[in-house]
């Protein structure tokens, strides 16, 4: 479950996994125990453990992380407030209340979607109840009986007993639901997805980033931002922000940060040349180098290559543009951090000194992986070696993942030599097998993609 820059996960043993930053809090230490459901806020956190009752921390302006004596089945948090479903089905809400989206309707229900200021609920008969926030007709439920509900931003949609979709809201993200029969609905800001009864996945609202635009097929690289990918055919596949590609076929692809102003790719064409394209923001240059190129990395702000020679080139804005003398066969961009791999297996990082990026481990590698102020690489004995800013403490380190063999790492996440995916935030391997990850996607050995954490998009099985 994530909000913004917060993300927390359940582990298999009820343990509760944190990572980011909740705004304004005043207290953000994550409690311990067993947990079976969890709901983020921006600046507030709130579990259910397995005998019910609930602990919630950061910020408590409003009460909104206070103690609760009474047991819940679930909980859902909004801005400075929580609604949860006690275990006698009855409805229950604290915190801050502006709209009436802590005054929750009587009866008994059982289940509970909570999405900023508002929030529905289903009843014990099967209708729904909606309250809180009124615009743009978020609480005008439609009568009859259903199976499932999901809140958005602006839209609300529930899943009907035949297994029809109806959606309420704002009319222009309403406008386009789909017919036909559906198992499961989820909805985000301004659009939902839902999946069909035979597996395929539909998608509706506003698709101004490509949220409601389904990708199909299979990839053979996907970049570190989960936004932008290379298919097995060598086309470019967008699931946010899309451009329009320049022609050929490419073999890698990196996506440069948007929020520095602009959308800007670079990527390696099947011809080793490197081409740039879209908005470049505060970007300075948007032409790369010439010449022929075997690695490519991104920055927030720069961009970093290998050439087949093993020469690294950096281009664009950023602290870490000047890489050292030497040949290397792979680079990682990190926030203004670069660390790249040379030809003869060691590691050499430059940029900021900050978090410790620069205090490399010993030993020789073959590949490396940046993330903010984080780095990860493998060794040449297959195992996954970590530092930095969340890597301080050795007792948070990359051995507590697995101690290997793995074959392909990133930071907090490696592939094992028999494909499984282990992960720093999950105590055991992810389902399925897989081939390579970065940062929070990974591709399984059938090409497809499957994303979490902050990029979370589900497997395509």
């Amino acid at each position: 479950m994530s909000a913004n820059d917060y993300t927390c996960a359940i582990r298999t043993d009820g343990s509760i996994a944190c990572w980011g930053e909740l705004y304004s809090a005043t207290s953000a230490k994550v409690p311990t125990g067993a947990f079976q459901s969890i709901a983020t806020e921006n600046d507030h956190a709130c579990a259910v453990k397995t005998d019910g009752t609930v602990a919630c921390w950061g910020s408590n302006d409003y009460g909104e992380s206070g103690p609760r004596t009474d047991t819940f089945s679930t909980v859902g948090v909004g801005p400075h407030y929580n609604c949860g479903l006690r275990t006698d089905g009855t409805l229950t809400c604290w915190g801050l209340s502006t709209v009436g989206n802590a005054v929750p309707p009587a009866g008994t229900f059982v289940s509970l979607s909570v999405n900023g200021y508002h929030s529905c609920a289903l009843r014990s008969d099967q209708t729904l109840a909606c309250w809180g926030l009124a615009t743009p007709g978020l609480v005008a439920a439609p009568p009859g009986q259903f199976v499932a509900v999901a809140t958005g931003g602006t839209l609300v949609c529930a899943l009907a007993v035949d297994g029809h979709i109806a959606c309420w809201g704002a009319a222009e993200f309403v406008n386009a639901v789909p017919t036909g029969s559906f198992k499961s609905i989820a909805a985000g800001t301004n659009h939902a997805c839902a999946v069909r009864t035979d597996g395929s996945v539909a998608c509706w609202g506003d698709n101004t980033y490509q949220q409601a635009t389904v990708p199909t097929g299979t990839f053979s690289q996907v970049d570190r931002t989960g936004s932008v990918a290379v298919t097995t055919a060598g086309a470019v596949a967008y699931w946010s922000n899309a451009q329009t590609t320049p022609p050929g076929k490419f073999v890698a692809i990196e996506a440069g940060n948007p929020y520095q102003g602009g959308t800007h790719y670079c990527a390696i064409k099947d011809n080793q040349s490197l081409t740039c394209w879209g908005t470049t923001g505060n970007l300075q240059h948007a032409s790369p180098p010439t010449g022929s190129f075997k690695a490519l990395t991104a920055g927030p702000s720069f961009f970093c290559g290998v050439t087949v020679a093993g020469d690294a080139k950096c281009w664009d804005d950023g602290g870490a543009e000047k890489p050292p003398p030497g040949t290397f066969t792979e680079v990682a961009g990190g926030l203004d951090n670069t660390c790249g791999v040379t030809s003869s297996g060691a590691l050499s990082c430059w940029g900021s000194s900050a978090y410790g990026i620069e205090s490399i481990p010993s030993g020789m590698f073959s590949s490396v992986a940046l993330r903010y102020d984080d780095a990860c690489a493998l060794r040449s004995d297959a195992a996954m070696v970590c530092w930095g800013a969340n890597y301080s403490d050795p007792s948070s380190s990359a051995t507590n993942i697995d101690p290997g063999p793995f074959k392909n790492v990133s930071v907090g996440c490696g592939v094992l030599t028999n494909g499984e995916l282990r992960c720093k935030a999950f105590k055991t391997a992810r389902p399925g097998k897989y081939t390579s990850v970065k940062n929070d996607c990974a591709i399984r050995t059938n090409g497809r993609v499957e994303c979490f954490g902050s990029s979370m998009r589900p497997a395509q099985d």
